[in-house]
């Protein structure tokens, strides 16, 4: 995740990155998450029913992540927020906009929307 400032538009680009190629166990960690017995089953989270369970476990990692928590504060600091991605981050794109947007919260994780929105 990256996140492009442009201060004197007071607007940002928060990005998703595509497939990993070799880092974090490449692209075999990546197809895993897709391929794997039950990876591509869609489950609840946050409250919001039918995500890609590959999708939304890669995601979480993120949210979950000290990169995230360094960048969640400065997103607050912007009149706009803009979200990018290919692939992989095209995807994980539209489900971070789309939770955070909704503040859906989900009994089985109590902090859920509350590490994605800002």
């Amino acid at each position: 995740i990256r996140l492009f400032k442009h201060d004197s538009t007071n607007e940002c680009v928060f990005t998703f990155e595509g497939s990993n190629g070799k880092k974090n166990g490449g692209i075999i960690y990546d197809l895993g998450r897709f391929t794997l017995a039950g990876a591509g089953s869609m489950v609840t989270w946050c409250g919001i029913h039918n995500l890609h369970r590959g999708v939304k476990d890669e995601l979480w990692s993120i949210v979950h992540s000290t990169a995230y928590k360094t960048f969640k504060p400065e997103l607050a600091t912007y009149q706009k927020v803009i979200c990018a991605g290919h692939s992989l981050g095209g995807s994980l794109c539209d489900m971070w906009t789309h939770l955070a947007n909704n503040g859906a919260e989900d009994s089985t994780d109590t902090d859920c929307w509350t590490k994605l929105a800002w």
